[in-house]
């Protein structure tokens, strides 16, 4: 993979500490990619990671998870999405075990890490802990990861409603997460109501839409922010404001712990795409006729010049 400076998405990423004068533990990154100097078709690689530990504890095991995914994904060949995704979650993993071991300060360290990779315009992604991944698609929001957190798993057993996950004293107890426990990271994709695991595990892969729009954050927002009240803002505003406008609102309501969000938009019909993620022959096409365009012109002043000069 090649780094690029300009995605084929439209994308925007914001992270703020919160309210409580916490360190900010969590990191984010956003990054793309052309295949090869042949190959120019076009990638990109989103993650947001919370990390936990105490301290710097979580800021290096946020930071050490997204720099792994990222070298896992630039090292490949793009050619097996899911398998180079899962074997750089658990390369992080073991990465943030060691730098734990090394240092008493960060023992126990770990992070959630959630991350979207499309290529062209196919959707592959991956997730542990309880920073979450959603897909606005026709202006409807919905949650496509699932939380590895102890009121998900509650729910999932019919012991809590939905309802009663939000306040419960256990809200914040992550059950996968990298740096110990629990390492697997999960890479079902829930693109529908009460499609089997199967089916979500099959989802990777799916083509994107024009327009579709991947939303990404951690916990400080998902904790006092509603999704209906993220699909409202997501609609309603350039992804720019729009994440201005979330990390507002969360922090408007207590700002309880760090709050990162990302947001990447498949352009729709018409947008100008970046030259990065345009075909040589479309390339070649445009300097054609950029050309044409010229030389028509020139002619056209030409003429006027000798009609000028000779003729009135």
């Amino acid at each position: 993979m090649i780094r690029t400076e300009k995605p084929h998405l439209q994308t925007a990423g914001r992270t703020h500490p919160g309210m409580t004068g916490k360190n900010n533990e969590d990191y984010f990154g956003i990054f793309s990619y052309r295949f090869s100097k042949s190959d120019p078709r076009p990638s990109i690689l989103a993650i947001v990671a919370d990390g936990v530990g105490g301290k710097q504890a979580g800021e290096v095991a946020s930071r050490t998870a997204v720099e792994m995914i990222r070298r896992g994904v630039e090292q490949s060949d793009g050619s097996s999405p899911v398998e180079t995704l899962a074997d750089s979650y658990l390369k992080a993993s073991a990465a943030i075990i060691e730098k734990a071991g090394q240092d008493l300060a960060k023992k126990g360290m770990g992070t959630t890490a959630t991350s979207v990779w499309v290529i062209e315009d196919r959707l592959y992604g991956m997730n542990i802990g309880n920073s979450r991944l959603y897909l606005m698609r026709d202006k409807a929001l919905r949650q496509i990861s699932k939380d590895h957190s102890w009121v998900q798993e509650a729910i999932d057993a019919g012991a809590i409603s939905p309802d009663q996950a939000r306040n419960h004293p256990n809200s914040h107890v992550i059950t996968r997460y990298l740096g110990g426990g629990r390492t697997v990271p999960d890479a079902r994709l829930w693109l529908a109501e009460g499609e089997p695991e199967e089916a979500a595990e099959k989802n990777q892969g799916a083509p994107l839409e024009p327009g579709d729009l991947l939303f990404l954050c951690s916990d400080g927002l998902s904790d006092v922010v509603e999704d209906f009240e993220i699909e409202a803002a997501l609609k309603n505003g350039a992804l720019d404001s729009a994440l201005d406008h979330l990390i507002a609102l969360a922090n408007a309501r207590g700002g309880p712990d760090n709050i990162t969000v990302v947001a990447l938009q498949v352009p729709m019909p018409g947008t100008e795409a970046s030259v990065e993620s345009q075909s040589p022959g479309r390339r070649r096409a445009g300097i054609v006729r950029l050309l044409v365009y010229l030389a028509s012109s020139a002619v056209l002043a030409l003429v006027l010049l000798f009609w000028w000069l000779f003729l009135r």
